[in-house]
């Protein structure tokens, strides 16, 4: 199974090719081939991070809207299981696990959909560096491309401070989410 520690490595490797394919300065070893292969690495891991994103994009679909890539929450259905976990949570609480789970999977996916995902590759400016140092076309980001930060979201008490942040208030677009994903009460 591929999980984000490993699946960077997967996609160079089944990808197979030649230096010269994508470097600027192919090299057969050495420091050269290292950072060569490194740029196309972090190019590869931030493109696999930015098909994450909400949206449907007519022309690309992103693989798992295609159904070739289905992401699993790590013992999710443990944490749902453990009542000792929800104890100071009103709703959850009273929830079947089955339920914990439809909920906190529909909030980890919007979550995910929205970039909110601690991913070091998701700080574009060494990121552009590397690959524009490296990387040929078409490859290489374009000027205009707008590389995307990862997003936080905020506790409902917080308003959001810079353009990075999001809220999670019961009027954000996360609340709304999880009323329609979790029925019209909002409650699992």
């Amino acid at each position: 199974m591929l999980d984000h520690a490993n699946v960077t490595q997967a996609v160079f490797r089944a990808l197979a090719l030649d230096q010269s394919a994508y470097a600027k300065s192919p090299a057969a070893f050495g420091p050269g081939r290292r950072q060569n292969e490194d740029a196309m690495q972090r190019l590869l891991e931030y493109r696999l991070y930015e098909d994450l994103r909400r949206g449907w994009r007519i022309i690309q679909p992103n693989l798992e809207q295609c159904g070739l890539l289905t992401i699993e929450y790590d013992s999710l259905s443990e944490v749902c299981r453990e009542p000792s976990v929800w104890a100071g949570h009103p709703v959850l609480a009273q929830a079947s696990p089955a339920m914990r789970e439809r909920a906190l999977y529909a909030f980890l996916d919007y979550l995910r959909r929205e970039m909110a995902i601690d991913a070091t590759i998701l700080d574009p400016g060494e990121l552009r560096l590397r690959v524009e140092q490296s990387l040929k076309e078409p490859w290489a980001f374009d000027k205009d491309d707008r590389l995307r930060d990862s997003l936080i979201f905020v506790l409902p008490a917080s308003a959001p401070e810079s353009d990075r942040e999001r809220s999670t208030a019961p009027t954000s677009r996360i609340a709304r989410y999880l009323r329609r994903n979790m029925g019209a009460s909002g409650k699992p």
